[in-house]
């Protein structure tokens, strides 16, 4: 873990030895040349001695990435900072430097258990892009919980991907990091650094970062408690929650990018080739709701239970576990965070994505969504 920290006593400790070293010049600067040579050797010694005791006093890191499949551990407090507001933090995990953010909500208070979101950005994407498209710190704060951005590495073809499960049809986007491994990490450290309640950590994202929800709930259900997907795909048929966990799934019908039925951008819409949906590849939303209420054991159709403009939620309950499947369709919108904003501005990108909604908040209906399923 990467800290710069001033520390006044080391400061004070360097100062008042240096000044000492002048002193030491001064007094034998008529001195022959050897004696010199002696003071400055004596020099030499004491400050690589000073430096010995500082680097036992202050541990820092070697800045030496260690070979693959070896996680450096953090020394000392990871979190020295309570307050609220946003802390950046980096580590090497699998070799390779990974960073997140943490966002601490107005009014934290230490001594009380208090949740936690996970935010993934989506493809090509930024935590920036996830802070400013989701807008969850505006959430975050209102409603009292900790929300984390972590940073994606790279995939095959080098764009920012995340390792969102094998991907055999399009293996130019597959993520190279051990990307659950790191996101695993970060809910480590991030516990061992304030009062987080095990109980309610959630995950979310878009697109690429919606399809590592998806694999977060298929692979890390013991440890996340729901999740709720954007505008994302279910990769691979390779799911198998350690439990049933529930799912909130918000897509805009109109989505040129990552279509709804898993169809081809449709003809004349405004997207460069490279971004274009050649379809066929992957799940259809709908039967990938269908998947996890089979997962789920869900012993019902599923019933209307939102409806405002063009945004429209359906819920499968009665579950097991009391856990719940819903899917939250925007008949008008595109690939965008409804309730949010668009991480990018410029005309050019908007006709790209297509609308934003304000029918329905993903993050006020994702946000009751989660306080009804904590961990069991």
């Amino acid at each position: 873990m990467i800290f710069f920290r001033y520390n006044p006593s080391i400061f004070e400790f360097f100062r008042t030895g240096f000044e000492g070293a002048f002193a030491w010049l001064r007094l034998y600067y008529g001195t022959t040349c050897m004696h010199k040579a002696f003071i400055l050797i004596l020099l030499l010694l004491s400050g690589f001695t000073v430096y010995q005791v500082m680097s036992r006093a202050v541990p820092e890191p070697d800045g030496v990435a260690p070979p693959p499949g070896v996680t450096v551990p953090s020394s000392g407090s990871v979190f020295p900072d309570v307050a609220s507001g946003n802390y950046s933090k980096t580590f090497t995990h699998d070799g390779i430097e990974r960073e997140y953010l943490v966002h601490v909500p107005l009014g934290y208070d230490a001594d009380v258990a208090t949740p936690l979101v996970l935010n993934l950005h989506g493809g090509g994407g930024l935590i920036e892009s996830a802070q400013k498209g989701s807008r969850m710190e505006e959430s975050s704060d209102e409603s009292g919980y900790i929300v984390v951005f972590p940073q994606s590495h790279t995939s095959v073809d080098g764009g920012r991907r995340w390792n969102n499960g094998v991907n055999t049809r399009e293996q130019d986007k597959q993520g190279t990091a051990d990307d659950i491994g790191f996101l695993g990490r970060v809910l480590d450290e991030v516990e061992a650094g304030y009062n987080v309640d095990s109980n309610r950590i959630f995950a979310t994202g878009i697109s690429n970062g919606g399809s590592m929800t998806y694999r977060i709930a298929c692979a890390m259900a013991d440890r996340i408690a729901a999740v709720a997907v954007v505008s994302g795909y279910l990769i691979g048929d390779d799911c198998h929650p350690a439990r049933p966990i529930s799912l909130l799934h918000f897509h805009g019908l109109a989505d040129p990018l990552v279509t709804f039925d898993a169809g081809p951008t449709p003809p004349g819409a405004p997207v460069p080739k490279k971004m274009k949906n050649p379809g066929g590849i992957y799940m259809p939303v709908p039967e990938t709701i269908d998947y996890f209420a089979d997962l789920n054991s869900c012993s019902t159709n599923a019933k209307a239970t939102f409806q405002k403009g063009a945004a429209l939620c359906t819920t499968h309950s009665s579950c097991a576990q009391d856990s719940e499947v819903t899917l939250c369709t925007i008949s008008d919108g595109g690939h965008t965070w409804p309730g949010g904003a668009h991480p990018v501005d410029g005309s050019g990108y908007k006709a790209i994505v297509g609308k934003l909604s304000t029918d329905i908040s993903a993050n006020d209906v994702m946000w009751e969504f989660f306080k009804r399923h904590p961990l069991q």
